[in-house]
């Protein structure tokens, strides 16, 4: 069964409120152990990075993207509900727009396609 904590944080990441998310996950993910340790790493990674993104650090945003992303690629396609290939796939559209130097506002920012579990 899916953590409450885990889905909390992803409605809030869907709600944009990125620093929430990380927070909400970040207490899951101190107390875990094992394999599912990075997996939520990998989304708080995500959350740090959206929310650098929408304060304008962009060098921080472009690395936690790309971390976040070798994070969460061995969990592939889904897991916990969570459709980790296609936010793999949404944060790489993001990574790719960093490095071409697109302006923020036209840089589509990902949700987290779930279910809840």
């Amino acid at each position: 069964m899916t953590d409450a904590r885990f889905l909390k944080g992803l409605e809030l990441f869907n709600c944009e409120e990125f620093f929430e998310s990380h927070e909400v996950i970040e207490s899951l993910w101190f107390e875990t152990k094992g394999i599912y340790k990075d997996f939520y790493k990998g989304v708080i990674q995500a959350a740090a990075a959206m929310h650098l993104l929408r304060k304008g650090t962009l060098s921080g945003a472009e690395r936690l993207l790309s971390s976040s992303i070798k994070y969460l690629e061995p969990y592939q396609p889904v897991l916990m509900g969570l459709n980790v290939e296609k936010l793999i796939s949404d944060l790489s559209v993001c990574l790719e727009c960093l490095t071409e130097s697109k302006p923020v506002k036209d840089i589509p920012i990902p949700k987290a396609e779930y279910q809840d579990a």
